[in-house]
């Protein structure tokens, strides 16, 4: 497991660190998201109660947290099955995306409000970072 800093982009660095095998592409992790649902805006947008300008605006920002929302995008974008598992005893297993794809993310949600903290299990990293490499870049 490897922490990721609890300052409201411990989400797009979890990702980024499996999706690249490094966090420190979160901001274009968080760059290429909210393009993406900003895109794809007919997919996500009824799921946001606030007007949906102004939450991608709010998430082009780093610090703003990431959310289940995010998460879907992410799991969109990446092509990739987004597993979280969480230490609240009502909500602890959440898996978005497709658990048959053939690329899965691992995350770790142990805390809640601005204490939140997401680690990465690196043990059942993605495979092929290539790809994704690729992918990014394009």
């Amino acid at each position: 497991q490897i922490p990721q800093a609890a300052d409201g982009s411990c989400q797009f660095r979890s990702l980024s660190h499996q999706l690249f095998g490094d966090a420190r592409y979160h901001l274009a992790v968080r760059e290429h998201l909210v393009e993406y649902m900003r895109e794809q805006r007919d997919l996500y947008a009824a799921f946001v109660a606030e007007d949906f300008d102004d939450f991608l605006t709010a998430m082009a920002r780093p610090g703003d947290w990431g959310d289940e929302l995010t998460l879907t995008a992410a799991a969109d974008f990446f092509e990739v099955g987004i597993h979280v598992l969480s230490s609240e005893e009502d909500n602890y297993y959440l898996l978005i995306g497709n658990d048959a794809a053939p690329k899965q993310c691992f995350l770790l949600y142990t805390g809640s409000g601005l204490k939140a903290e997401v680690k990465v299990n690196i043990k059942d990293q993605v495979k092929d970072q290539h790809e994704l490499r690729h992918l990014y870049h394009s």
